[in-house]
């Protein structure tokens, strides 16, 4: 997964499934459970390495954040056309996702949460998953 080649010294493994992937550098390792992993190249073929999560067309519940982000749509504040700004998002314990949005361009700044609930985060990462095998992962 790293742009230069690095020594591989961990075993990574899939905390959902205790299923190992394969093997990762340190860099690669320390960053797999971060925001964003998802957005660098390999880091979705590397997680679908985990057999059941390719079977079962899903990722760990840490990267379901970063896939609603890329994936859900968001409706446009009150007659604003201003593009919103993800200030945070996470994951709840039921597997639902509440992300904070803000848009700078007001004064007061306006600041708000969506929750996306666990339900639609299950479609969401399934579509992401199923596009990700697609495309030939």
């Amino acid at each position: 997964m790293c742009p230069e080649p690095r020594r591989a010294l961990y075993w990574d493994h899939c905390h959902s499934h205790d299923l190992f992937r394969g093997p990762l550098c340190v860099k690669c390792n320390n960053s797999e459970g971060t925001r964003g992993f998802i957005d660098r190249p390999g880091a979705v073929e590397h997680l679908l390495q985990c057999t059941d999560c390719r079977a079962q067309r899903t990722l760990p519940l840490q990267h379901h954040a970063d896939i609603v982000r890329r994936l859900a749509v968001s409706e446009p504040h009150a007659a604003c056309t201003h593009e919103l700004s993800w200030r945070w998002f996470y994951v709840e314990d039921d597997g639902s996702v509440v992300a904070r949005f803000q848009c700078y361009q007001h004064q007061p700044e306006l600041a708000w949460s969506v929750t996306v609930p666990s339900d639609a985060v299950k479609l969401l990462v399934r579509r992401f998953v199923d596009e990700a095998i697609d495309s030939g992962l």
